[in-house]
Order: C-alpha cells, then structure tokens, then sequence
C-alpha cells in the first residue's frame, strides 16, 4: 500500500479516507441499529419490557461468545475481506427487517436473530481493524 509523504495529511491519503469514511459508517450505522431495533420492537409488534430486554441481550451476548474465535480468525486471514464480509453480512441482516415488514412477516424472533447476526458480524469485522490501520499508513 502506498503511504503519504511525511509531512503530508493524513487526509490526502486515498486509502487511509476510505478506511476513516468506512469507519464512520459502521459507527453511525451501529448507533442507529441499536435504537432502532428495540424501537421496532415497540412501536410495530408492541413488545414488552421483557421483550425488549431479551432483544438487548441478543445484542451483546455475541461478544461474550465470539470474542476469541473473532481475534484467531483476525491474526490467520486477510483483514480486509474479514471486514468487508462483515459488513455485507450486517447489511443483509438489516435488510431482512423491512423486507419481512413489506411482506408481513415482521416478528420478534427475526429480530432477534438479526440482534445476533449483526453483533457477531461487526465483532467479526471489528477485531481486524485494530491491526489493520497501522498497515494501511506508514
């Protein structure tokens, strides 16, 4: 990969923009998701407190599961497609949900599976990114 000059911007750096956009994309796309599905949850199936609680508990019972198999994985294969599965994987969980919506399917069971899916793929795709910037810049 190239690097900047030094004494150049990080900013001029083609790859280094794409990695800061992709970033920022995932962190705004998670602070959504993790309002908006519980909000799913309440305003469209009328699920209760207790509903809502095992919802948020899907969420983030992935990173207690995944945590070390995601880190062996990390070390052992590319970076880049790990992170770019993962992201493709999250953006198809997320689409299940207003596709079952239009079709009527909508319930609380795929969202439930979409908590877990979408927790585990952006574990997945974010335990590469740790070692992957010091790569990507000189």
């Amino acid at each position: 990969m190239s690097g900047a000059p030094a004494g150049k911007s990080l900013w001029r750096h083609p790859d280094f923009v794409r990695y800061w956009s992709a970033c920022a994309v995932d962190v705004a796309g998670s602070g959504v998701t993790a309002v908006a599905l519980p909000l799913i949850a309440v305003v469209s199936l009328h699920a209760s407190v207790w509903q809502v609680s095992l919802l948020s508990f899907a969420e983030r019972l992935p990173p207690l599961l995944v945590a070390l198999p995601a880190g062996a994985l990390a070390d052992r294969h590319r970076k880049r497609p790990l992170m770019t599965g993962a992201a493709l994987a999250c953006g198809a969980a997320f689409a299940a949900v207003p596709l079952a919506d239009a079709a009527g399917g909508l319930s609380l069971e795929l969202l439930y599976s979409v908590a877990l899916v979408t927790s585990a793929a952006s574990l997945i795709g974010s335990t590469p990114r740790i070692s992957y910037l010091p790569s990507l810049v000189t």
